[in-house]
Protein backbone atom coordinates (compact mmCIF):
# COMPACT_ATOMS: atom_id res chain seq x y z
CA UNK A 1 0.00 0.00 0.00
CA UNK A 2 2.63 2.15 0.55
CA UNK A 3 4.73 1.45 -2.41
CA UNK A 4 1.39 2.83 -4.47
CA UNK A 5 0.84 6.10 -2.28
CA UNK A 6 4.50 6.66 -2.81
CA UNK A 7 3.80 5.46 -6.57
CA UNK A 8 1.00 8.16 -6.86
CA UNK A 9 2.13 11.32 -4.89
CA UNK A 10 5.12 11.11 -7.00
CA UNK A 11 3.32 10.87 -10.34
CA UNK A 12 0.82 13.92 -9.21
CA UNK A 13 4.69 16.08 -8.20
CA UNK A 14 6.22 14.98 -11.73
CA UNK A 15 2.52 16.14 -13.53
CA UNK A 16 2.68 19.19 -11.63
CA UNK A 17 5.90 19.79 -12.31
CA UNK A 18 5.41 19.25 -16.10
CA UNK A 19 2.50 22.20 -16.49
CA UNK A 20 4.74 24.47 -13.88
CA UNK A 21 7.61 23.63 -17.34
CA UNK A 22 4.99 24.75 -19.63
CA UNK A 23 3.85 27.92 -18.19
CA UNK A 24 7.33 28.98 -18.02
CA UNK A 25 8.68 27.95 -21.35
CA UNK A 26 10.43 30.70 -23.48
CA UNK A 27 8.28 30.87 -27.05
CA UNK A 28 10.74 30.57 -29.99
CA UNK A 29 9.87 33.53 -32.51
CA UNK A 30 11.35 31.96 -35.18
CA UNK A 31 12.36 33.63 -38.55
CA UNK A 32 12.17 37.28 -38.49
CA UNK A 33 12.58 39.90 -41.38
CA UNK A 34 13.61 43.01 -39.96
CA UNK A 35 13.95 46.68 -40.98
CA UNK A 36 16.98 47.92 -40.16
CA UNK A 37 15.72 51.87 -41.18
CA UNK A 38 12.63 51.13 -38.98
CA UNK A 39 11.54 54.54 -37.95
CA UNK A 40 10.30 54.81 -34.27
CA UNK A 41 9.37 58.83 -34.70
CA UNK A 42 7.29 57.60 -37.79
CA UNK A 43 5.47 54.80 -35.97
CA UNK A 44 5.07 56.92 -32.67
CA UNK A 45 3.20 59.26 -34.74
CA UNK A 46 0.63 56.53 -36.18
CA UNK A 47 -0.25 54.84 -33.00
CA UNK A 48 -0.34 58.00 -30.50
CA UNK A 49 -2.42 60.36 -32.83
CA UNK A 50 -5.68 58.10 -32.98
CA UNK A 51 -5.09 55.79 -30.02
CA UNK A 52 -2.86 57.08 -27.41
CA UNK A 53 -0.72 54.44 -27.05
CA UNK A 54 3.03 54.52 -26.57
CA UNK A 55 5.55 53.94 -29.02
CA UNK A 56 6.53 50.60 -29.47
CA UNK A 57 10.37 51.37 -29.66
CA UNK A 58 10.07 52.19 -25.98
CA UNK A 59 7.96 49.05 -24.99
CA UNK A 60 9.62 46.35 -22.72
CA UNK A 61 8.27 43.13 -24.17
CA UNK A 62 10.23 40.79 -25.27
CA UNK A 63 7.15 39.77 -28.30
CA UNK A 64 4.74 42.85 -29.73
CA UNK A 65 2.25 42.92 -32.28
CA UNK A 66 0.46 45.68 -33.14
CA UNK A 67 -2.32 44.87 -35.93
CA UNK A 68 -4.16 48.11 -37.47
CA UNK A 69 -7.23 48.31 -39.41
CA UNK A 70 -8.77 51.19 -41.14
CA UNK A 71 -12.08 50.64 -42.63
CA UNK A 72 -12.12 54.38 -44.74
CA UNK A 73 -16.14 53.44 -45.35
CA UNK A 74 -17.38 53.22 -41.80
CA UNK A 75 -14.22 56.73 -41.12
CA UNK A 76 -12.76 54.03 -38.17
CA UNK A 77 -9.83 52.52 -37.33
CA UNK A 78 -8.71 49.80 -34.66
CA UNK A 79 -5.65 48.91 -32.76
CA UNK A 80 -5.35 45.39 -31.56
CA UNK A 81 -2.05 44.66 -29.59
CA UNK A 82 -0.38 41.41 -28.67
CA UNK A 83 2.31 40.65 -26.47
CA UNK A 84 4.59 38.88 -24.58
CA UNK A 85 6.73 39.25 -21.83
CA UNK A 86 8.16 37.15 -18.75
CA UNK A 87 5.98 33.79 -19.62
CA UNK A 88 2.67 36.22 -19.71
CA UNK A 89 0.58 36.91 -23.33
CA UNK A 90 -1.72 39.95 -23.03
CA UNK A 91 -3.80 41.14 -25.24
CA UNK A 92 -5.50 45.38 -26.19
CA UNK A 93 -8.02 46.68 -28.12
CA UNK A 94 -8.14 50.00 -29.06
CA UNK A 95 -11.10 51.65 -31.68
CA UNK A 96 -11.13 55.51 -32.81
CA UNK A 97 -14.28 56.43 -34.98
CA UNK A 98 -14.31 59.94 -36.23
CA UNK A 99 -17.19 61.68 -36.50
CA UNK A 100 -17.51 65.60 -38.08
CA UNK A 101 -19.35 66.83 -35.67
CA UNK A 102 -18.39 65.59 -32.47
CA UNK A 103 -15.03 64.78 -33.23
CA UNK A 104 -13.29 61.08 -32.19
CA UNK A 105 -14.83 58.79 -30.05
CA UNK A 106 -12.21 56.08 -28.64
CA UNK A 107 -12.57 52.86 -26.34
CA UNK A 108 -10.40 50.63 -25.02
CA UNK A 109 -10.14 46.94 -24.13
CA UNK A 110 -8.49 44.33 -22.62
CA UNK A 111 -8.22 40.92 -22.83
CA UNK A 112 -10.33 38.97 -20.48
CA UNK A 113 -10.08 35.50 -19.72
CA UNK A 114 -12.74 33.02 -18.63
CA UNK A 115 -12.92 32.84 -14.66
CA UNK A 116 -12.40 29.44 -14.26
CA UNK A 117 -9.21 29.21 -16.49
CA UNK A 118 -6.19 28.29 -14.57
CA UNK A 119 -2.76 30.66 -16.26
CA UNK A 120 -1.44 27.78 -17.96
CA UNK A 121 -5.38 27.50 -20.20
CA UNK A 122 -4.71 31.31 -20.64
CA UNK A 123 -1.46 31.21 -21.63
CA UNK A 124 -1.76 28.13 -23.62
CA UNK A 125 -4.80 29.95 -25.69
CA UNK A 126 -2.42 32.86 -26.76
CA UNK A 127 0.09 30.52 -27.76
CA UNK A 128 -1.63 28.97 -30.35
CA UNK A 129 -2.89 32.28 -31.57
CA UNK A 130 0.82 32.50 -31.41
CA UNK A 131 1.41 29.61 -33.78
CA UNK A 132 -0.79 29.80 -36.40
CA UNK A 133 0.52 33.73 -36.49
CA UNK A 134 3.96 32.12 -36.95
CA UNK A 135 2.87 29.47 -39.12
CA UNK A 136 1.62 32.19 -41.61
CA UNK A 137 4.91 33.93 -41.57
CA UNK A 138 3.66 37.65 -39.42
CA UNK A 139 7.23 38.61 -39.15
CA UNK A 140 8.48 37.53 -43.13
CA UNK A 141 5.37 38.48 -45.12
CA UNK A 142 5.77 41.11 -47.94
CA UNK A 143 5.14 44.87 -47.72
CA UNK A 144 1.19 44.66 -50.29
CA UNK A 145 2.56 47.70 -52.28
CA UNK A 146 5.07 44.69 -53.94
CA UNK A 147 2.01 42.39 -54.73
CA UNK A 148 0.74 42.88 -57.71
CA UNK A 149 -3.27 42.50 -57.26
CA UNK A 150 -2.91 44.32 -53.79
CA UNK A 151 -4.25 47.42 -56.00
CA UNK A 152 -6.78 50.12 -53.87
CA UNK A 153 -10.84 49.63 -53.83
CA UNK A 154 -12.60 52.12 -53.03
CA UNK A 155 -13.41 50.50 -49.79
CA UNK A 156 -10.24 51.71 -49.02
CA UNK A 157 -9.87 48.83 -45.93
CA UNK A 158 -5.95 48.96 -44.87
CA UNK A 159 -3.97 46.94 -42.35
CA UNK A 160 -0.32 47.61 -40.95
CA UNK A 161 1.62 44.87 -38.83
CA UNK A 162 3.94 46.61 -36.64
CA UNK A 163 6.01 44.05 -34.72
CA UNK A 164 9.16 44.00 -31.91
CA UNK A 165 10.87 40.97 -31.67
CA UNK A 166 13.50 41.54 -28.47
CA UNK A 167 15.31 44.26 -29.81
CA UNK A 168 14.16 44.11 -33.76
CA UNK A 169 11.43 46.29 -35.15
CA UNK A 170 9.65 45.77 -38.93
CA UNK A 171 5.87 47.58 -40.13
CA UNK A 172 4.28 46.43 -43.10
CA UNK A 173 0.66 47.57 -44.55
CA UNK A 174 -1.05 45.67 -46.94
CA UNK A 175 -4.59 46.07 -48.27
CA UNK A 176 -7.94 43.68 -48.56
CA UNK A 177 -7.44 42.52 -52.12
CA UNK A 178 -4.15 41.05 -50.57
CA UNK A 179 -6.38 39.29 -47.64
CA UNK A 180 -8.97 37.92 -50.70
CA UNK A 181 -5.84 36.53 -52.95
CA UNK A 182 -3.45 35.40 -50.38
CA UNK A 183 -4.46 33.07 -47.34
CA UNK A 184 -1.36 33.55 -45.13
CA UNK A 185 -2.32 37.43 -45.02
CA UNK A 186 -6.10 36.42 -44.48
CA UNK A 187 -4.92 34.25 -41.69
CA UNK A 188 -3.57 36.49 -39.68
CA UNK A 189 -5.86 39.27 -39.87
CA UNK A 190 -9.06 36.48 -38.86
CA UNK A 191 -6.26 35.01 -35.84
CA UNK A 192 -5.64 38.46 -34.89
CA UNK A 193 -9.46 39.95 -34.69
CA UNK A 194 -10.34 36.54 -33.31
CA UNK A 195 -8.75 38.01 -30.00
CA UNK A 196 -11.65 39.84 -29.14
CA UNK A 197 -14.72 38.73 -31.78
Amino acid sequence: MRILLSAIILCLSICVHAQDTTNTATVDFGAIKVDSNFDCAANLWNDSTDFGVGNICDSKNQLEIRFYEGIMRENGVELIILTYNDSTWNAYKYTCKRHYIIGAEKSFTTFKPYPDHSKWEYNFGFKNTFDILQRNDIFLLADGHTLKDDYPTHDAVSFRITFKVNNNFRSYWFGEPAVLQHPKYKAIVTEMKNLFD
